[in-house]
């Protein structure tokens, strides 16, 4: 806690010291140690500039490396989608492979519709119930 406080008080004097600084300067009409602090305003553009190239280099590299990024990571999802969808594919191939060789050797399974039509055999009507079946449903309609 103190730590912070001492670097508050540091930079308070600092930017207080620098005010007065600055107003003795201006009533002067001239800066204090001139040569000295115009080759440190120098070497301080230099830094800038050299700071603003690199940072327009990078900025533009960073921005080409998110664009990677973002479209590797949508081909990855797509390549893991597929790999999903191949390996469930690959299972089910193994699975109905296994039910066509078991049904091969024990005969054809029945189909829900192959007892229906074995059921629709076997509760059939003969030829003489149809008959008297038919003469029955005209003699009510009359």
């Amino acid at each position: 806690m103190v730590g912070p406080l001492i670097g508050i008080g540091i930079s308070g004097v600092s930017v207080a010291l620098f005010a007065v600084l600055f107003r003795m300067e201006r009533r002067r009409g001239q800066r204090f140690f001139e040569e000295a602090r115009t080759q440190l305003d120098q070497r301080v553009f230099q830094m800038f500039a050299y700071i603003t190239r690199i940072s327009r280099y990078l900025g533009r590299d960073v921005i080409r490396q998110s664009i990677h990024y973002a479209v590797h990571v949508i081909l990855r999802v797509f390549q893991s989608f597929i790999s999903f969808v191949l390996t469930h594919a690959n299972r089910l191939e193994r699975t109905n492979k296994a039910l066509a060789q078991r049904a091969k050797q024990f005969g054809e399974p029945r189909t829900k519709l192959d007892e229906l039509e074995a059921h629709k055999e076997e509760v059939a009507l003969s030829e003489d119930e149809r008959k008297a079946h038919k003469e029955e449903s005209i003699g009510t309609r009359l």
